[in-house]
C-alpha cells in the first residue's frame, strides 16, 4: 500500500506485514511517512542541538544537550558515574532493620512520606478521574523530576549513532535502548549477533517483531 504523508506530502510504503501488524495491535494505519512519525517521538527531547554549559558538579565547562537555561543539574560524564555526588539526596529513607516489603507498603507522594488516611485523601483530593486534574498533576511531576540530576547523553562504545541508551553500535539512527547493532533507522529496543550454530545469519530483535537477515 501507498500513501501520501500528511504533512511533508512525501509518499510512503506500508507493507503487507505492516497492515497485519496494525490489525493485531488495534491500531489505525498511520497518516504520516516514517520521518515524519519519527520526528514527532522525538519532538519531547533534543538530541540535535548542543550547547556550551557549566557541569552544576564540578563547575567545568561542558557541551551538552541541556540548554543553559534549564534549571535542573547537569553533571558530566565523569562526575555522573563518580562518587562525588550523593543519589540519596533525593531517595527515600531506608531501615535495614526492617523488611524491604514492609517499607515498600508505605504511603509516599512524590516521595513525601504520609500516614494511609493523608495518602488516601491526597489521592481522592487529585480528582484524577478528571482531565484538568491530569494536566495539573503532569505539571506538578514535571516540576518534581526538574529537582532531580539530569546525564548529558547515553551513547557509549558506538559510531555515528544518534538517540539515547545506545551502546556498542554503528550507524544508527533516531533509536533508542540499542545494543550491538548496525544500520538501524527509527528503531527502540533492539539487539542483533550472530548465532554460533547458525553461520551466515544474523538475529535482530526489535521491539514488536523478529527478522532474521543473511549476512
Amino acid at each position: 500500500m501507498k500513501k501520501v504523508c500528511a504533512i511533508s506530502d512525501q509518499e510512503f510504503v506500508i507493507t503487507d506485514e505492516d497492515l497485519k501488524f496494525y490489525e493485531k495491535m488495534g491500531v489505525p494505519v498511520p497518516t504520516l511517512c516514517p520521518e515524519e512519525r519519527s520526528r514527532r517521538r522525538l519532538t519531547f527531547r533534543n538530541d540535535r542541538h548542543l550547547y556550551h554549559r557549566i557541569c552544576d558538579g564540578t563547575g567545568k565547562k561542558i557541551i551538552s544537550m541541556q540548554s543553559p537555561d534549564k534549571s535542573f543539574p547537569v553533571y558530566e560524564n565523569e562526575y555522573w558515574w563518580g562518587d562525588d555526588w550523593d543519589a540519596k539526596d533525593y531517595g527515600r529513607d531506608f531501615d535495614f532493620n526492617r523488611s524491604f516489603f514492609d517499607q515498600f507498603k508505605e504511603y509516599y507522594f512524590l516521595n513525601e512520606k504520609l500516614t494511609k488516611e493523608a495518602y488516601e485523601k491526597k489521592i481522592k483530593d487529585l480528582r484524577l478521574d478528571k482531565f484538568e486534574s491530569l494536566k495539573d498533576m503532569r505539571v506538578n511531576f514535571q516540576r518534581f523530576l526538574l529537582k532531580h540530576p539530569r546525564k548529558y547523553g547515553e551513547i557509549v562504545r558506538s559510531e555515528d549513532c544518534s538517540g539515547d541508551w545506545i551502546s556498542d553500535s554503528k550507524n544508527c539512527k533516531e533509536c533508542y535502548e540499542l545494543t550491538q547493532s548496525e544500520d538501524c533507522k527509527w528503531s527502540y529496543c533492539t539487539k542483533s549477533w550472530y548465532p554460533p550454530k547458525i553461520p551466515g545469519w544474523r538475529i535482530i530483535f526489535v521491539f514488536g517483531c523478529k527478522t532474521k537477515i543473511t549476512s
